[in-house]
């Protein structure tokens, strides 16, 4: 594509910030868009979410980006007209393409792709260059090593390579953890850069048995922090990992770590860094989430920037926090190489004392690749292109994915597995990542990996009433649009092919409202469907829904009362060198494609009068703990009888329930003694439920409602739950 430098500059509006704490102004327009008026004595570079594309790519910004209570019509849930029009920013722009999907595909033809490592290579330097030297940091803010087919094949080595060249000298992470914990930490290793991740933590058993930690003492399994001299001034730059990583993903992968925001351990920690290491500015390399870092930014004093992660919102101006000790600034910095992050800072003793803020787009048009990581970017893709590059197929529409609740690209994927699996409906998680295809662009394999390369392909078929379906489906919504972003702990809405979903998200919060009807395939061969309280999802006359019913995929234990029977193609043999119904996806890649919303919380099937039972699909061992003894030492005892199954079985093969009533609700109350050891079997996959019935009777006996921990489970009758576990298999054990 031939462009001139100067239809950039006339159509781009370069947006800059600059922040006198707590205020916040507007700074000038710069003379070029990568020309940046030198200001302050720090400059830190950021990117994240870059996904493993090392190549120039289309990435469409989503059109449907649903805020709930406070952050409604807020950024980052701004789109389209409305987010330019937030942002001051004209809609015939080079920017507007950058940052919105305002007339996407006709934008795209004139402005090209964005991104490529070998350009932000370029870009860097020169940034670099013109801060001074020892003047500048370069960090990431994770979900570096993962994206691509690339990344699979290699577990992210690739990247590591890409990042030294890069120069990048701290990081943290998310799906770095799904790799598992010994390529983990073989890629750190070969990094050169600081990996930080101050929320993460051994578990109880895992300490115990002295696992490999940066703290023993603390349990942090990683540095939480580095101190960088830039310019004179000491800038701490502290780490924050995704903090559900067990929740989105599968526990087996970090089976010795516990998660989570942490806010108490980083306020000491940023108490520390002030007080005893005496540090001019503190930054937060943050993996949260952008509401969630919103939030933080609110409780948290301290912090001065930050640098935010995962939701892959590109916003143009931080937006200002107030919080008990002064302001926090947030900003986030976009997805897949498209932006990097330039925050310079006048730093004075103890303090910033102004700011500047800009997030580039990077324009591979306007900048010359790097030729050394050009010559690196061939070398590892070598050994791949001659398989990855044959023309699959030419799309006749725009292919994308960012929306939050579908996109042609999962349309795509949901009818291929619909048809090569024979199923009325498909579930395909709401990932974030993955670029953007033009009409009539020619896709190749490479592509579609693109789409598809997830680190744990395993594709599930199983049927499911109405009933279930539509539960777990309002389980998903109640993450997504939850009105605490502490509770917001997936992707996008699942992607539900052959259904249509309703949602009212005015009744979101824990109880999301959402009916769903069922679309079926032209041609089908069916019972006739029966409809179910305005669900229609397709019931058969025996009360299931088809949901790839009919291929008897390797049974994992019996159907018994109601729960779903579960199957999973575990040779992956069948059906790889055929193309799919659509004819734009063979079938090695739609096999890696979830039929579950794995990536986020997995509240699985129950009944309508109990709590649903664990997601343990390969639970080998199932064992509830009766606790209804309010002595410690039974307390204990429960307890250590917990860990010891976990250290005798395999954590997915064994499904574990402690169910207190009476007295024995005292070890779940938010005082107990023993909470940590709960918290930490919690994240171990162990569940704890609490009987409400106890709870209403102490409170109507005392006046005051006794309160627990919120990671336990409210269940309405403890007996109830007990006794239905045991007619769903478990082995009922009073320790």
């Amino acid at each position: 594509m031939a462009i001139r430098r100067r239809d950039f500059l006339k159509s781009t509006a370069a947006v800059a910030t600059s922040l006198s704490l707590p205020r916040l102004a507007r700074g000038a327009e710069t003379a070029s868009i990568y020309d940046l008026e030198r200001f302050g004595n720090a400059r830190i570079l950021h990117t994240t979410d870059t996904h493993a594309q090392l190549n120039p790519v289309y990435v469409r910004e989503p059109s449907v980006n649903i805020g709930i209570g406070e952050m409604a019509g807020r950024p980052p849930h701004l789109v389209g007209r409305a987010f330019l029009e937030w942002f001051g920013i004209r809609s015939d722009s080079a920017d507007a393409y950058a940052f919105s999907c305002f007339e996407f595909e006709k934008s795209a033809g004139r402005f090209g792709k964005l991104g490529g490592f070998a350009h932000l290579k370029t870009l860097i330097d020169r940034l670099r260059g013109d801060a001074g030297e020892k003047h500048s940091v370069l960090i990431d803010g994770g979900d570096l090593w993962q994206g691509t087919g690339l990344a699979n094949v290699m577990q992210g080595r690739d990247m590591v390579e890409v990042a030294n060249l890069l120069g990048i000298e701290a990081m943290t992470g998310h799906w770095e953890f799904t790799y598992g914990e010994q390529a983990l930490r073989d890629n750190l290793e070969r990094f050169k850069g600081e990996f930080l991740a101050q929320n993460v933590f051994l578990t109880e058993e895992a300490a115990f048995n002295d696992a490999p930690a940066f703290d023993k003492a603390s349990g942090r399994v990683f540095k939480p922090s580095m101190i960088k001299e830039l310019g004179g001034h000491r800038v701490a730059i502290i780490g924050q990992a995704f903090p559900y990583v067990p929740i989105a993903h599968p526990r087996r992968f970090t089976p010795d770590w516990t998660f989570g925001i942490r806010e108490e351990e980083l306020q000491k920690h940023v108490d520390a860094l002030r007080g005893t290491e005496k540090v001019d500015a503190v930054v937060l390399l943050s993996h949260n989430g952008m509401d969630v870092d919103l939030k933080l930014a609110s409780r948290v004093t301290g912090i001065d920037v930050i640098l935010g992660g995962h939701t892959h919102d590109a916003i143009p101006q931080p937006i200002a926090v107030k919080n008990a000790s002064g302001t926090t600034l947030v900003t986030n910095a976009g997805s897949n190489g498209k932006f990097l992050g330039v925050l310079d800072l006048a730093l004075d003793k103890g303090k910033v004392g102004d700011v500047r803020y800009h997030l580039l787009p990077v324009y591979s048009e306007l900048l010359k690749p790097d030729p050394g990581m050009a010559e690196l970017i061939g070398r590892v893709r070598a050994p791949h292109v001659t398989d990855w590059s044959e023309k699959i197929a030419t799309p006749d529409r725009l292919l994308y994915r960012r929306d939050n609740f579908a996109g042609p690209v999962d349309e795509l994927i949901c009818t291929a597995l619909r048809s090569e699996l024979d199923a009325e409906i498909a579930l395909s998680p709401g990932f974030r990542w993955g670029v953007t295809a033009l009409s009539g662009q020619p896709l190749t394999m490479e592509d579609v990996l693109a789409e598809t390369a997830i680190t744990y392909p395993e594709t599930y078929v199983q049927e499911m009433t109405g009933a279930q379906i539509k539960e777990v489906l309002e389980d998903i919504c109640d993450n997504l649009f939850n009105p605490d972003p502490y509770y917001q702990q997936g992707g996008d809405m699942v992607r539900a092919g052959g259904a249509q979903l309703h949602l009212h998200a005015d009744g979101c919060g824990r109880q999301p409202h959402l009916r769903a009807e069922a679309q079926w395939r032209q041609g089908a061969q069916r019972e006739p469907p029966l409809q179910g309280r305005g669900l229609g999802l397709g019931q058969r006359p025996a009360g299931r829904a088809g949901v790839g019913c009919r291929r008897q995929i390797s049974a994992f234990g019996p159907d018994v009362s109601g729960a779903a029977r579960l199957r999973r193609d575990a040779e992956g043999r069948r059906g790889q060198s055929r193309h799919c119904g659509t004819g734009m996806m063979r079938w090695q890649i739609c096999r890696a494609m979830l039929l579950a919303a794995l990536a986020f919380a997995a509240t699985p099937w129950a009944s309508a009068q109990q709590v649903p039972l664990q997601d343990k699909p390969f639970a080998e061992h199932k064992i509830v703990l009766q606790l209804s003894d309010g002595d410690a030492r039974k307390h204990a005892l429960v307890l250590s009888v917990a860990n010891n199954l976990l250290k005798a079985y395999d954590p997915d093969k064994v499904a574990i329930e402690v169910v207190a009533f009476g007295p024995g609700i005292d070890l779940l109350s938010t005082g107990s003694e023993r909470r940590k050891q709960v918290e930490s079997l919690i994240a171990q996959g162990v569940r704890f439920d609490i009987c409400l019935n106890t709870v209403d009777t102490i409170e109507r006996e005392s006046g005051k409602r006794p309160e627990y921990i919120p990671a336990a489970t409210p269940v309405q009758v403890g007996v109830g739950q007990i006794l239905f576990l045991a007619e769903n298999g478990y082995t009922v054990v009073r320790p």
